[in-house]
């Protein structure tokens, strides 16, 4: 009997120390508030850029489209614009606004939250175009890229209808994004977030992003060398103290 409760300490040790040897939990994003007043961490900027015909609406026209404002700092752009190609506005053309930041982290991922808050006003109020097509929608977007820059999937998506006008209060959003990275093998990715804005000034607007936070909560699982060197030892004591006994 004391041989079988020995057994028993050992086989509960091991799943232990193979299963809890580390974890940690990290908030991975840098000047996610902008305390800095900058985009210290961050790659900002709109597709296509200025030079190549890219321009935002109302901030910052001449850069990359996007500002810090506001006594609390946060990140925002005009959430409108449009395309020029040849010198003349290209009406269908989509203009992006990006926001991105590279992470990593080491283990295997337990738990992942990703959190931040954001505030749109305005949008796509126009009938049509200025093409004289149906005006389209305008969607924020966001998701994970891979170490190659490979957009992995969208984990949150807001879409302000074509001819509507966003009133909605600010958003506070807390997503789950465990199941994530659990499905996406590495540790080296890209948090983007993304605004599309498909038609040639169709409406003005605003969007404002601020307080980004990511935390991964990861175990380190023993090599299994590791644990076969442990199980031995183990196996040796539970040994020598059966010995002793009978």
């Amino acid at each position: 009997m004391k041989f079988k409760f020995l057994n028993a300490t050992l086989a509960s040790s091991i799943l232990s120390i193979s299963s809890l040897v580390s974890v940690a939990n990290a908030g991975l994003i840098t000047n996610g508030d902008f305390s800095t007043g900058d985009f210290t961490g961050w790659d900002v900027g709109i597709t296509p850029t200025v030079a190549d015909g890219g321009r935002p609406y109302s901030i910052d026209t001449s850069g990359d489209g996007w500002d810090i404002r506001g006594t609390t700092l946060y990140a925002t752009n005009g959430f409108d614009g449009g395309a020029i190609l040849n010198g003349v506005p290209d009406y269908e053309a989509d203009l992006d606004f990006y926001l991105q930041q590279d992470f990593s982290f080491s283990g295997n991922v337990i738990s992942a939250f990703l959190s931040f808050e954001f505030d749109i006003t305005g949008g796509p109020s126009f009938v049509a175009s200025r093409s004289g097509a149906p005006t389209e929608d305008r969607v924020f977007d966001v998701s994970f890229l891979d170490s190659l820059g490979i957009d992995l999937g969208s984990v949150y998506t807001y879409t302000v209808a074509g001819t509507t006008v966003d009133s909605n209060p600010r958003q506070f959003i807390n997503l789950d994004v465990t199941s994530f990275f659990n499905n996406n093998s590495g540790n080296n990715f890209k948090l983007s977030f993304n605004e599309n804005i498909p038609q040639y000034f169709t409406g003005g607007g605003s969007f404002q992003i601020d307080n980004i936070d990511l935390n991964i909560v990861t175990a380190d699982v023993p090599e299994p060398s590791t644990l076969a060197i442990f199980a031995l030892g183990m196996m040796g004591l539970a040994s020598r103290r059966f010995k002793k006994q009978s």
